[in-house]
């Protein structure tokens, strides 16, 4: 009878996780989720119209450019072969059960329930993830099972670390190296972290093993990928967009971003990380000192990271798996009501006080694109404009359409895959070392695209005067314009 139980137990818990995940990610989710199907914005649309493209033949970085790690690009086409942007919803909603899983046998380990973590998390994500689709969604799963393998170590009081788990940890972090490399810093601090405790505890042979199977998980990635592109002619391309670009954007990012005026926006951003410190420095005594002295490294540099670059809200994704552990810890128990009622239970007051805003915001996400899909026609007017102008050009001309300056979404409005690989940013991809615009301007002057798409106030110059003797005005709309050749 027990057993009956005890399985019908776990058969509402699966169906409560998932009923709750797909159900988040539906309303969540909105750059992929089928409830906004004209909801196409920001990064999401480059990565969804590379993939698109990649799913019709096209290779990135040659074709279509952008400076995230090709695997992205990978996931991106397989959504697309699997059901268009349903497909790609249903590959996030597979990643974020992975990473529902791990949290749930991390806070396993740490002897907690873990619907309190589970909960913070999901409130802190929603709100932070800017509607889904972003690399750090596709990252997470990797960085909560290597916290998972490093936590169980370090509860287990063994003195070798298994070499099953360095294995993973490259496996990990080379999936994540080839999706966005900033996405690893926890990894990066999980492998510091047990190095240094292998070397103290003059394991030295153990430290020998897990460094062979650590590069062996790198290897298990990086060499299909790269041999992919060396196959494709384009390994350069794809290490110079995915790492050296990289490196160049680092260095014009704006730092120390928590100066910025918007300080009250940012407190509550870095709220999570910093309670997260706050946490393992006051919890430090229900932890081995080995764990402890991880836990806090990896949320140091979690926080140094989010201080010393661009301040993108779905950055601080990267710092949430830090925050499931701190909450586990402040909380163990799932009666959050009787840890207020403690007097000197500050922890779990401040928890409440970040899970209430959290809240409050990821609801105020969730509701932009229901306002714009359902209460008024935002969205779909963009589309339905976009859409309708583009049935100007002709099957055969589709295949040769770019756009100056525009947003990627208004390629997807327009069921159109650009036919030059730098089809957006043109003056922003531009780098002391790569000539983005000026090759843009070579190419319109040279090769002569069938159909230029600008915005409607289009104020360049250089690409003015190539339209104004090649080209004429044919559409216009509110939003864009778009011109056909007439050279030749």
């Amino acid at each position: 009878m027990n057993s009956l139980l005890s399985k019908s137990g776990k058969i509402k818990h699966i169906t409560l996780i998932l009923v709750s995940v797909f159900a988040g990610m539906l309303f969540c989710c909105a750059y992929t989720s089928p409830l906004f199907p004209y909801y196409n914005n920001s990064d999401s649309a480059i990565f969804m119209l590379i993939g698109k493209g990649m799913a019709e033949g096209k290779l990135c970085y040659v074709d279509l450019f952008d400076h995230k790690g090709p695997i992205l690009f990978f996931i991106q086409a397989l959504g697309w072969k699997i059901g268009g942007r349903t497909g790609i919803w249903l590959l996030e909603c597979i990643a974020m059960l992975v990473s529902v899983a791990a949290i749930e046998k991390i806070c396993r380990e740490l002897k907690a329930k873990s619907f309190i973590p589970l909960a913070a998390s999901a409130a802190v994500l929603f709100a932070v993830f800017c509607h889904g689709n972003l690399s750090e969604d596709y990252s997470l799963p990797f960085v909560y099972i290597s916290l998972y393998f490093a936590i169980k170590y370090f509860v287990s009081g063994n003195e070798k670390h298994p070499a099953s788990y360095a294995f993973f940890y490259g496996i990990a972090f080379g999936t994540i190296a080839f999706i966005r490399i900033n996405n690893a810093l926890i990894i990066c601090a999980l492998i510091l972290c047990i190095a240094i405790d292998l070397i103290v505890k003059k394991q030295y042979g153990s430290l020998f093993a897990n460094l062979l199977a650590g590069l062996a998980g790198i290897a298990l990635v990086a060499l299909p990928v790269c041999l992919y592109f060396y196959l494709h002619g384009a390994l350069y391309e794809m290490l110079y967009a995915s790492f050296l670009y990289n490196l160049i954007y680092a260095g014009e990012s704006t730092h120390a971003g928590i100066l910025n005026a918007k300080l009250p926006f940012y407190v509550m951003l870095y709220a999570p990380i910093v309670f997260s410190i706050a946490v393992f420095i006051v919890k430090r005594r229900s932890m081995t000192k080995p764990l402890f002295l991880t836990m806090l490294t990896s949320a140091a540099l979690s926080l140094l990271m989010l201080v010393y670059a661009n301040i993108y809200e779905h950055y601080f994704t990267n710092a949430i798996p830090m925050f499931t552990v701190a909450v586990a810890l402040a909380v163990p128990s799932a009666d959050l009501r009787s840890a207020f009622k403690k007097r000197k239970d500050t922890l779990a007051a401040v928890l409440g006080v970040i899970v209430i805003v959290y809240i409050g915001f990821a609801a105020y996400r969730a509701a932009a694109p229901i306002y714009k899909g359902y209460l008024t026609d935002i969205s779909y007017e963009r589309y339905s404009q976009m859409n309708e102008s583009a049935q100007i050009i002709p099957e055969e001309d589709r295949s040769s359409v770019i756009g100056y300056d525009i947003p990627p979404e208004w390629y997807m409005d327009c069921d159109i895959v650009p036919c030059y690989k730098y089809y957006i940013l043109q003056r922003w991809w531009t780098t002391p070392v790569t000539d983005v615009y000026g090759d843009f301007l070579n190419y319109l002057s040279t090769e002569h695209p069938a159909w230029v798409i600008t915005r409607k106030q289009m104020t360049d110059e250089g690409v003015a005067e190539i339209l104004e003797n090649d080209y004429i005005l044919q559409e216009s709309n509110d939003y864009a314009c778009f011109y056909k050749y007439i050279g030749d």
